[in-house]
């Protein structure tokens, strides 16, 4: 017996010492003299999930606590059923540990994992917040407070959990970043810098670091500081869509010149077009016919767009066209159906790829293709990248070029675009008569009465 616990122990002192291929050897001599051993068959469950025999650790510490009800133990067979991906048991096995041992720290935030992992969040918080009672200045339970409470979208309740687990482990990254996300989504990107900063002087991850740090710096408007940062990252492959749109836009509205922002947004279309899945549209020549025309939607209750796109739908000619709406992107609750109001072919795309969008436009046949909407820029140029109309145009919402060579057209004004300025854009130009963006004086605007100079003789500013 002396022999034998000496034995355990010495697999077990293996095990710690991280060698558990050693460790399965002895004990699997130990397991053939005396295969109920408790002890060595915990031992040898924690072998085996160190090894990635998990199915095996299950059934040796299922073994085992049937031997012995070590609390421990089940809290063991707990965490290797977490990370089998088996939630429930995971639960069940925690719930024993519990209830032969009593909570601790430890095993709350094993049994919030496991909450978590099945997706229930309200209830993992609520274990993560006991473990943080039991163990105030431990920085794990308060992190992930913190984090489910940004998920949850309360952003400001995360703060102090936040700022607790800074305080705690004031050298974690992730600890710093969850903050600034906290204070950044809580609208004080100001107080979120300071954090982005420290997190970045110890990340890994450099550019991920750098490009929340970037996010931040434009929400409080140090642009300077933005486009010093993020150049080299756009610069570099691969970069996401959005990022490498945010990054162009916002040179547009620094001292970029009309040259320099065809060329960015020229590289923008070139290294994020997508090859094309369709041959390009056969077209009906038949001049009697009535013209399709399609327009890409996201949000036309979106300022400024919900005061020129429903008029510009409202006062469409449904005599000689037939006019069809893709929405692309969430618009609030019963969207659809307003849209439906003003355009009965309205096709709900939300969700699909530019691709699949693509794909939908063929199918319905649509001659002309306009994009009326910004916010969903980035996803319908790579929808116009694919041709699935004949002709293609970049309606107003913004006076830039897509840098696209498959949008034909783009309507513009003389102030945007006076005679002579027209290699501003890829497109061809179509002056409006009057602004490149009408719009609807708003119904609920106040009547438009005397300046109060007519009356002063003065300026009043303020």
């Amino acid at each position: 017996m002396t022999t034998t616990l000496g034995s355990i122990e010495a697999a077990e002192g293996l095990l710690l010492a991280n060698h558990p291929e050693h460790a399965a050897v002895m004990l699997h001599d130990l397991l053939v003299a005396d295969p109920d051993n408790a002890r060595a068959l915990h031992a040898r469950a924690l072998a085996a999930a160190t090894q990635g025999a998990l199915t095996e650790a299950i059934h040796a510490l299922k073994r085992a606590v049937q031997q012995e009800t070590v609390p421990s133990w089940f809290r063991d067979l707990g965490a290797i059923h977490h990370m089998s991906g088996q939630p429930n048991e995971a639960m069940r096995a925690f719930a024993r540990a519990m209830e032969l041992g009593g909570p601790n720290r430890e095993l709350l935030i094993y049994c919030a994992d496991a909450l978590l992992a099945s997706g229930n969040v309200r209830r993992a918080l609520a274990l993560y917040r006991q473990a943080s009672a039991l163990d105030p200045n431990h920085p794990e339970p308060l992190r992930e407070c913190g984090k489910l409470l940004i998920l949850l979208g309360k952003a400001k309740e995360a703060v102090p959990y936040l700022q607790a687990a800074c305080n705690a482990e004031p050298t974690s990254r992730h600890g710093h970043d969850y903050l600034a996300d906290a204070y950044s989504k809580s609208g004080r990107a100001d107080l979120a810098i300071p954090h982005r900063r420290r997190a970045l002087s110890l990340a890994t991850d450099l550019r991920r670091a750098k490009v929340a740090l970037a996010g931040d710096l434009w929400s409080t408007g140090e642009l300077t500081e933005y486009v010093e940062i993020m150049r080299p990252i756009v610069a570099q492959e691969p970069v996401e869509p959005l990022v490498h749109f945010a990054y162009i836009c916002t040179r547009d509205h620094m001292e970029t010149s009309a040259c320099e922002s065809r060329r960015l947004w020229e590289d923008w279309s070139a290294r994020h077009r997508a090859p094309k899945v369709m041959p390009p549209p056969a077209g009906d020549l038949d001049p009697a016919r009535r013209l399709r025309i399609g327009y890409l939607v996201d949000n036309i209750h979106a300022i400024p767009t919900s005061y020129f796109i429903p008029p510009m739908f409202e006062n469409r000619d449904r005599q000689n066209f037939d006019t069809y709406c893709y929405l692309t992107s969430s618009g609030g609750r019963g969207y659809p159906h307003r849209l439906r109001q003003l355009v009965e072919n309205t096709v709900d795309l939300r969700g699909k790829t530019p691709e699949q969008i693509a794909r939908r436009v063929r199918n319905d046949q649509i001659d002309i293709l306009v994009n009326v909407s910004w916010g969903a820029r980035p996803e319908h140029l790579l929808v116009f990248a694919q041709r699935p109309a004949a002709i293609q145009i970049e309606s107003p919402h913004y006076p830039a070029t897509t840098g696209l060579p498959e949008t034909d057209y783009i309507f513009t004004d003389d102030w945007i675009c006076p005679p002579g300025a027209e290699n501003m854009y890829t497109e061809r130009v179509y002056r409006l008569p009057a602004s490149y963006m009408p719009w609807r004086f708003p119904r609920t605007a106040p009547a438009v009465t005397p300046s109060p100079m007519s009356r002063n003789g003065f300026c009043t500013f303020g």
